[in-house]
């Protein structure tokens, strides 16, 4: 891909991808959900360029994120209304889960969703099953069938 991950120091990004001619996607990982921080970050996100190619935006934005399966919708409508006006769009992969005291995690991962929040708009780009034993045509179902 050509490449170069950067990871987090000093409370910034949890991970910045960077190709040699300086083009930034600014990566966020939020377990508490949506509700932190990291959306402000992204969305202030100071992408580092040499003199010769400034000003430089980021190509995009990616956060992951959880939210319980109840409260999907309401996740979706408070990323879209903190990343109004951002200068750059935003991946969001929104795991939803419901709560379970069956697993340490106290998660019962459902689905993966992932949607582009666009300077106009947010598309739907689709979902899948959270858990790799959850899908069809993978070694999962097979070996715990």
């Amino acid at each position: 891909m050509g490449l170069m991950t950067r990871f987090e120091r000093g409370g910034r990004k949890d991970a910045i991808l960077r190709s040699r001619e300086g083009d930034e996607i600014a990566v966020e990982w939020e377990w508490n959900g949506v509700y932190e921080n990291e959306l402000r970050k992204l969305k202030a996100h100071k992408p580092w360029a040499p003199v010769e190619f400034r000003p430089k935006s980021l190509r995009f934005a990616a956060l992951v994120s959880y939210a319980e399966s109840s409260n999907r919708e309401a996740s979706q409508e408070h990323v879209l209304k903190e990343w109004t006006g951002a200068g750059w769009p935003l991946l969001l992969i929104l795991v939803t889960y419901d709560f379970t005291k069956k697993f340490q995690t106290q998660g019962d991962y459902k689905v993966m969703n992932f949607f582009v929040y666009g300077p106009n708009r947010v598309l739907d780009l689709g979902s899948i099953p959270a858990a790799p034993w959850n899908l069809d045509a993978t070694r999962w179902p097979i070996q715990l069938g």
